[in-house]
């Protein structure tokens, strides 16, 4: 196995605090969600940062396996104010679109490196990206026509069976 070149090393480990930070801005939506009383939608993002947390783990393991100590970075607290569903997720579509850039990003990068293990390795996040900004986008419509009040709680219903 080659070694991974210095600057995709640190690239890589940039994403994987990126995909921490992420947990932690999912943790921060589930809490204001479950405060304005949206349990579902609480419970969808307590699943979308355990699977962020999963993320961070996958880019952990590679580092390692490519024979590289990942660095962990400090992660600040999200400052976020959804203080309803349609906030919620469009603070989420937000989020899934910077980390799409990133891992375009890191993909190009490893591809201008020639490593195509680790093009290879990325391949699996650029399908997840895709999955997530889908999902979201879908959500986002869904929001647009059942409104807030009634159609919003049905919706937060829908979520937390999802979410279970």
């Amino acid at each position: 196995m080659l070694a991974l070149p210095t600057n995709l090393a640190n690239a890589i480990n940039a994403q994987m605090n990126l995909e921490r930070l992420n947990e932690a801005y999912y943790d921060a939506l589930a809490v204001q969600m479950q405060f304005v009383n949206l349990d579902g939608a609480s419970r969808f993002f307590e699943a979308s940062a355990r699977e962020e947390h999963s993320h961070y783990a996958r880019m952990r393991d590679y580092l390692i396996d490519r024979n590289v100590l990942p660095a962990l970075g400090a992660v600040s607290a999200p400052t976020i104010n959804a203080t309803t569903l349609a906030t919620g997720v469009k603070a989420a579509q937000e989020r899934e679109r910077i980390t799409t850039q990133a891992i375009d990003d890191l993909y190009d990068l490893a591809e201008e490196s020639g490593d195509n293990q680790t093009c290879q390795f990325l391949l699996w996040f650029v399908e997840e990206q895709t999955r997530s900004e889908r999902e979201l986008l879908d959500l986002a419509a869904k929001i647009s026509r059942v409104g807030s009040g009634l159609g919003e709680q049905w919706l937060d219903s829908e979520l937390g069976a999802k979410a279970n």
